[in-house]
């Protein structure tokens, strides 16, 4: 259930336009740390020198736990041209920046090429993942790109049609997923005649959820992509957003289970890897972009190599 100033955040989120510095932020009850996971490009944040990986601590006088996360992403967002103070650790060095707040918009894909690889992260199947997913395609194909490894680790899923989207770059006419509701009714969805003659390796790992793991599925089912990583969250199920009341109240209900083409059930179980590839104790993940020493990334770049017969 969604008040009616948590649902108009929801919908900035999903449209990708909001004021505030440009960080997402990773919060861990276990650690009880705030990680910065991704620095928007162009953002406040980038042009103040914050870096993937590092701990949030405190914003203004808010020290930041688990427990007061919400309330400073509240209070980094703001008006337009002011400054909030934010405290920062990076390793044992504390760092306090001043930061302007500037108009954001969020970018879900980011790639890079890979000696003949082509790599894309996609981070949301969300905004306009859609047309930044091809345009960076389009960009590694014409750079050479023989193969593609698709990183969806810790994106936690989006619209179904951004799925179909992505999907339909690497698949020709068939069944993406299909749902089955409470009611026993059987829905297909599917992808379209046109796809590109390349093969694909997909990371995932313990946040990977939703429509990630729908492509997923789908891709290792119909085109025999190998997923390298770790199991994926096991999100098999499918809201619908229904507003409830003149305030701007929402609600988001669970109407269907979905299910990969081939018939494997998701929920609660994940997708397990072909290729197991656990970070090691202390690693949190947080590499650059295109970063081989990355073991998952460097696993499935590896495995394309020996797919591709490149030595």
């Amino acid at each position: 259930y969604y008040s009616a100033a948590q649902f108009q955040d929801f919908l900035e989120h999903q449209n990708g336009e909001y004021a505030g510095i440009g960080i997402q932020i990773s919060t861990s009850y276990t650690t009880g740390f705030s990680t910065i996971s991704r620095v928007f490009a162009g953002s406040p944040a980038e042009e103040a020198d914050v870096h993937r990986g590092d701990i949030l601590v405190k914003v203004e006088d808010l020290a930041v736990t688990p427990d007061t996360i919400q309330d400073a992403v509240n209070i980094m967002r703001g008006t337009e041209g002011t400054e909030v103070e934010v405290t920062f650790l990076r390793g044992e060095e504390t760092l306090v920046k001043k930061i302007g707040r500037a108009h954001i918009s969020i970018n879900r894909v980011e790639s890079c090429m890979l000696d003949g690889i082509g790599y894309i992260r996609l981070w949301e199947f969300m905004g306009d993942c859609a047309q930044g997913f091809t345009d960076a395609l389009d960009k590694l194909i014409k750079q050479g790109a023989k193969g593609i490894i698709l990183d969806l680790r810790d994106n936690p899923g989006g619209i179904l049609d951004d799925a179909i989207s992505v999907s339909d770059h690497f698949l020709d006419e068939g069944i993406l997923t299909y749902m089955v509701y409470r009611n026993g009714q059987r829905q297909n969805y599917y992808t379209h005649k046109g796809k590109l003659d390349i093969p694909v390796n997909i990371i995932v790992n313990e946040n990977s959820a939703s429509c990630s793991e729908l492509v997923t599925g789908a891709l290792r089912d119909r085109l025999g992509s190998h997923v390298i990583g770790k199991t994926s969250y096991g999100k098999g199920v499918v809201q619908h957003l229904l507003q409830v009341d003149e305030k701007g109240d929402a609600m988001q209900m669970t109407v269907a289970q979905y299910f990969t083409p081939n018939g494997t059930e998701v929920h609660k179980v994940g997708i397990a890897p072909d290729i197991e590839v656990a970070l090691e104790e202390g690693d949190n993940g947080m590499y650059t972009l295109g970063d081989l020493t990355d073991p998952q990334l460097q696993a499935a770049y590896m495995d394309m190599k020996q797919t591709l017969g490149i030595p």
